[in-house]
């Protein structure tokens, strides 16, 4: 990797997720490597065993025209020194899914970070005060939000989500809001659908007490809607989706395995209201899983 860095001056995006471990790159090798790339603007380093704090410092002093950064599932079992990212003003995406960032590392972070546009913080587990994160963002806009993943949440609060829909819904093409199990106690599916007209994207996995209304509401309110997660729903029922399925005409992929209203017959009849859909249903814990459709991958829509 050192060998061939002098001939990477030109470099705009690298990939390297999932590598490092047994040693296959070095830290130091990486930091060499990086301080020979000034134009890389898109960087992936999830899952690297390598990634330490003189990683994001190398960053921040070398490159600092990067707009895109991963560095999720990094921990490896250490806090990482992430204030040395408030230095790379241009990022428009950061994924610190995983990661052990504290609430008030990351509240530096939104604090310094401006163009912010896509943000994935997924499973916080040192993030104490999870509603002061979103008030945050909420009150002090760190860009023009499109997309952000909040999965495992499970300490945020219905009322601080509403009133951060409320302000950024808008702009909203993804939004997450997976096993977010406060939220998760209250139907949040009328105030998606009221705040967030652009949403291509929608993940309520393990959202009990979503109901056939909110789901009317959002037929209505997200007609641009592609993905649909509703994993573990209690109450929804084949009439409600059959509505959902006929407004949203872009929809191409819908989870509703474990939904405890929904037969594998409903979900056949669903299917065929739309060719270009697919359908993902899985009965139980202890059965197999079905997918109808065309893609049997289920993966997100966003990279």
């Amino acid at each position: 990797m050192i060998h061939i860095s002098k001939r990477c001056s030109a470099l705009q995006k690298l990939d390297l997720s999932w590598l490092g471990s047994n040693n296959q790159i070095s830290t130091p090798a990486l930091c060499t490597f990086l301080r020979n790339v000034p134009n890389i603007i898109e960087l992936r380093l999830s899952s690297c065993q390598m990634l330490a704090s003189s990683v994001l410092e190398t960053l921040a002093i070398y490159c600092s025209n990067l707009k895109l950064l991963d560095i999720s599932y990094c921990s490896n079992g250490l806090q990482l020194c992430v204030s040395w990212l408030t230095n790379l003003k241009k990022l428009q995406y950061l994924n610190i899914a995983h990661t052990l960032i504290t609430t008030s590392e990351l509240l530096c972070l939104l604090n310094k970070l401006k163009n912010l546009e896509w943000l994935l913080l997924g499973s916080p587990s040192l993030i104490a005060d999870q509603d002061a994160v979103i008030s945050s963002i909420t009150e002090n806009p760190c860009g023009s939000l499109k997309g952000i993943e909040l999965w495992y949440w499970d300490k945020l609060s219905f009322s601080c989500i509403s009133q951060f829909l409320h302000c950024h819904g808008r702009t909203l093409a993804e939004l997450d809001l997976g096993w977010c199990l406060s939220i998760g106690l209250h139907d949040i599916l009328p105030n998606v659908a009221s705040a967030c007209p652009n949403l291509i994207v929608l993940i309520l996995t393990a959202h009990h007490e979503t109901t056939d209304a909110g789901l009317i509401d959002l037929s209505k309110g997200c007609l641009q809607l592609e993905q649909l997660d509703l994993l573990g729903s209690r109450n929804i029922t084949y009439s409600a989706l059959q509505t959902m399925i006929t407004a949203c005409e872009n929809l191409i992929f819908l989870d509703v395995s474990y939904c405890a209203k929904l037969s594998v017959e409903d979900v056949v009849k669903l299917q065929m209201l739309s060719s270009n859909i697919s359908i993902k249903h899985v009965e139980t814990y202890l059965h197999k899983s079905k997918v109808f459709g065309n893609n049997n991958d289920g993966s997100y829509i966003r990279s």
